[in-house]
């Protein structure tokens, strides 16, 4: 049987995924031949650690996409949350897990102003969140003005180690993570999340409150964002009011590659972790090429696009053999 046959006859929710499924495991064997002679649990665990800040910022950017709005703030979350969680956490358990609620809690609430801007105030979702990027990157510089602050080194390697020496902690967050969101997504709200980007106003219509579904993905994207502060933090070991800038555009790639639509209502955050392996294992099998950083820069951009097309292709060839 032709593999595109094979393709043809899966689930629609993972067909939809698949050819960006083939793509990551294309740019994962080119990784795994890149680091061979040092291929162990340890560099499984470090790439885990070093993912995890741009999977977590790649779904909040899908949750914002799927109502049909784009976050430019994320990156300056991600900021904001490192710099909160070195100058409020000390050695004690008791500030460690306290630090980390008042992060996640600064997300939701972030995340409520933010979609409130955008719900009552009917400013566009880039305008509103293309200001509060300069207010959260203020604000994080006012928290903490240089890169410092005080992270356990004991919370570091909680987060960033392994459970039974096997398995990557930041892998059974993640885990958990996707979880709560599939609850989520087969919970009335998770439905509307999807109806009001696919469609507000025939949402609206069938009853759905809309102000409410996008305001709550608003506030599980800022939780999300920040939470990917925790994991950056942690990876870095400090706190760094610019660190997370890279991370706006960066989930934006991730969300897209991942089959997350700028038009909302359409798209699977199982596609924007495949969408985040293409991205950061690009990242990493050019850092190990030895290119220069210029070079790394322009060969990131055309990867990408052909990674786009040949995605796109497939997905439409799919589209072709399963339509009546």
């Amino acid at each position: 049987m032709p593999f595109a046959d094979r393709l043809a006859g899966l689930p629609r929710a993972w067909r939809d995924v698949a050819p960006i499924y083939l793509l990551m495991a294309m740019f994962a064997l080119v990784y795994l031949f890149s680091v061979r002679n040092t291929v162990s649990l340890g560099t499984i665990n470090n790439l885990s650690a070093y993912l995890f800040p741009l999977f977590m910022t790649a779904l909040a950017q899908s949750v914002i996409m799927l109502t049909g709005g784009i976050d430019l703030s994320i990156g300056a979350m991600v900021s904001l949350a490192t710099v909160l969680l070195a100058t409020r956490m000390y050695d004690t358990p008791a500030s460690m897990v306290g630090a980390v609620l008042i992060v996640v809690g600064a997300g939701a609430a972030i995340g409520l102003f933010t979609g409130g801007l955008v719900t009552f105030a009917r400013i566009p979702a880039i305008i509103v969140t293309l200001a509060t990027s300069f207010l959260w990157s203020g604000l994080a510089l006012f928290v903490l003005a240089t890169p410092g602050g005080h992270l356990p080194a004991r919370f570091a390697e909680w987060l960033t180690g392994m459970v039974g020496g096997v398995v990557p902690m930041t892998l059974i967050v993640l885990a958990a993570v996707m979880v709560a969101w599939k609850a989520i997504k087969n919970s009335p709200l998770g439905l509307h999340i999807y109806a009001v980007g696919d469609n507000p106003r025939g949402a609206f219509v069938s009853g759905v409150n809309v102000q409410r579904a996008r305001i709550a993905a608003y506030v599980i994207s800022g939780m999300l964002a920040m939470g990917g502060g925790i994991g950056l933090a942690a990876y870095a070991g400090t706190g760094d009011p610019l660190i997370g800038t890279t991370y706006t555009l960066a989930s934006i790639a991730a969300a897209v590659l991942g089959g997350i639509s700028f038009f909302g209502g359409q798209g699977h955050l199982r596609g924007t972790i495949a969408g985040t392996l293409i991205l950061g294992l690009l990242i990493q099998i050019l850092f190990i090429s030895g290119l220069s950083p210029s070079w790394q820069r322009v060969v990131q951009g055309v990867v990408l696009i052909v990674a786009l097309g040949i995605k796109a292709a497939a997905s439409a060839r799919l589209e072709s053999r399963t339509s009546p």
